[in-house]
C-alpha cells in the first residue's frame, strides 16, 4: 500500500471515529488488516476502536501485534499499554508505559499517562515519584499537578496537596479531576459546607459524578453519626449518678438488716435460746463480707 493510500485510510477511520461511528470505523480497520497485515497503524487503529467498543481483550490482541511489528514505536506502547490495563494486566500495562516514557526521552504528555496509572494501580511512593516526574516535566500543565495532589493525598501530605491543587485550578478553573479533589480534601480537613457546595458543581460531569456522590454520602454519614454522638452526650447529662443509687441500696439493706435483727431480738424475747437472734446474726456477717468483697 503505496503512502498515499494508507494516509487516506488512516484520516477516513479517524473521521469515523471523531464521529463516534465505532462500528464503522472497526469495519474500516478491519478491511485495512485484510490488505495490510503487516501494517503496524492498521492493527493499532482496530485496537483502538476496540477500546472504544469495551471489548478490551480483542484489543489487547491486536495491539500486542501492533508492538511485534513496531516494538519502540512510543504510540504502539502507549496504546499496548492502555489495552493491558483495560484487561487488568497491570505489570504489562506499567512495562510498557516505562518503555514509552524512555523511548519518546521523557515526553511531558506520556509521563503524564505514566503518572496516571500509578496513581491509580501502584504504591503511594511510587505514584509520588512518578506524578513528580510528570509535573516538573511540565509545570504549567494543571493535569501534571493535579496528578501529583492525588498522589500527594495518597501519601496523607495534605498542605502539599492542597498547594498543587492551588496551582491546578490556577492554570485551569475547568479541571475537573482538580476539582473533584479539592472537594474531598476539603472533607478530610472538616470542611463540610464547602465541600458540598463545590461537589455540586460536579455533578453534572460523568467523571467527577462518583466522587460527588461519595462526598454527599460521607456528609450524611457524618452527619448522622454527630446527631447519635450528641443525643448519647444530652442523655448521659440527664442520667442520674448511679453512685446515688448504689448508695440507696446499701442504706436499704442495712436499714432491712437492723429491722431483722430487731425482729430477731423481739421473737427471742418470747421464745428461750435466742435461736432468731442467732440466725440473723450470721446472715448479716455473710452478706456483709460479700458486700465487701464485692466493692473493694
Amino acid at each position: 500500500m503505496d503512502p498515499v493510500e494508507r494516509e487516506e485510510k488512516l484520516r477516513t477511520v479517524l473521521v469515523a471515529l471523531d464521529r463516534k461511528e465505532f462500528l464503522r470505523a472497526l469495519s474500516l480497520a478491519d478491511q485495512w488488516v485484510t490488505e495490510s497485515p503487516s501494517d503496524p497503524v492498521a492493527y493499532s487503529m482496530r485496537a483502538y476502536t476496540l477500546l472504544n467498543l469495551q471489548r478490551s481483550r480483542d484489543a489487547l490482541e491486536d495491539a500486542r501485534r501492533a508492538r511485534e511489528l513496531s516494538p519502540d514505536d512510543v504510540t504502539v506502547l502507549s496504546l499496548f499499554a492502555q489495552a493491558a490495563e483495560a484487561e487488568h494486566r497491570l505489570g504489562w500495562a506499567q512495562e510498557a508505559w516505562e518503555k514509552a516514557v524512555a523511548q519518546s526521552g521523557g515526553s511531558p504528555q506520556i509521563l503524564r499517562e505514566y503518572a496516571r496509572f500509578m496513581v491509580h494501580y501502584r504504591g503511594p511512593r511510587l505514584a509520588l515519584e512518578a506524578a513528580q516526574r510528570a509535573q516538573q516535566a511540565d509545570p504549567k500543565n494543571s493535569v501534571g499537578w493535579s496528578l501529583l495532589a492525588a498522589a500527594q493525598l495518597r501519601m496523607h501530605q495534605y498542605q502539599e496537596a492542597e498547594n498543587s491543587l492551588r496551582q491546578a485550578l490556577a492554570l485551569d478553573p475547568n479541571n475537573v479531576q482538580a476539582q473533584s479533589l479539592m472537594a474531598k480534601l476539603l472533607l478530610l480537613k472538616g470542611k463540610q459546607d464547602q465541600a458540598l457546595a463545590l461537589s455540586q458543581l460536579l455533578e453534572d460531569d460523568a467523571e467527577a459524578r462518583p466522587i460527588a456522590e461519595w462526598i454527599r454520602r460521607e456528609i450524611k454519614k457524618r452527619d448522622l453519626e454527630r446527631i447519635l454522638v450528641e443525643r448519647a452526650l444530652d442523655m448521659s447529662a440527664h442520667r442520674p449518678d448511679p453512685g446515688v443509687f448504689l448508695r440507696f441500696r446499701l442504706m436499704w439493706w442495712i436499714v432491712a438488716y437492723i429491722g431483722a435483727l430487731a425482729l430477731a431480738l423481739f421473737l427471742d424475747s418470747l421464745i428461750e435460746g435466742q435461736v432468731f437472734f442467732i440466725f440473723a446474726a450470721v446472715f448479716f456477717v455473710v452478706h456483709v463480707l460479700i458486700w465487701l468483697l464485692l466493692f473493694h
